[in-house]
């Protein structure tokens, strides 16, 4: 099974009504699932374990939503103030830090082992056009 995020998912975890952002979105499913998907081992990426499939499907959801509401709090306004003696309207405190953090949590026991200067041994030398030379 693959892992999906769906752009109706990630609306609903960021609290955005309407389709104003849907395009949005809907690139930053397209750009970053891919991404992810490549840090998790294959093994667990072809499980028929419906729980493991719902763990990396959440985990993935809350990193694009927390991409989301990061790139949302970037925008020109969204950390703007207004007050008055006794009120404030203002922009909403939270940011996607908490969501992205919990959602790298949740898929680190999926990672692909990343080779280090240990098990480089393992990893076939890059030996041709110059490689080697370069990452020296």
């Amino acid at each position: 099974m693959a892992v999906t995020v769906s752009a109706a998912d990630v609306k609903r975890k960021a609290m955005i009504t309407g389709g104003e952002q849907d395009s949005r979105v809907n690139a930053l499913i397209a750009e970053s699932l891919p991404a992810i998907c490549a840090l998790i081992d294959e093994m667990w990426l072809e499980s028929e374990n419906p729980n493991i499939i719902a763990a990396l499907n959440l985990g993935a959801l809350e990193i694009i939503t927390g991409e989301l509401l990061e790139e949302l709090s970037r925008e020109a306004g969204a950390s703007e103030d207004f007050s008055l003696p006794g009120f404030t309207l203002g922009a909403a405190k939270v940011t996607g830090d908490k969501l992205i953090t919990r959602g790298r949590e949740r898929l680190k026991p999926y990672l692909a082992r990343i080779p280090d200067e240990s098990t480089r041994s393992l990893i076939s030398e890059p030996q041709h056009f110059g490689l080697r030379e370069a990452l020296r």
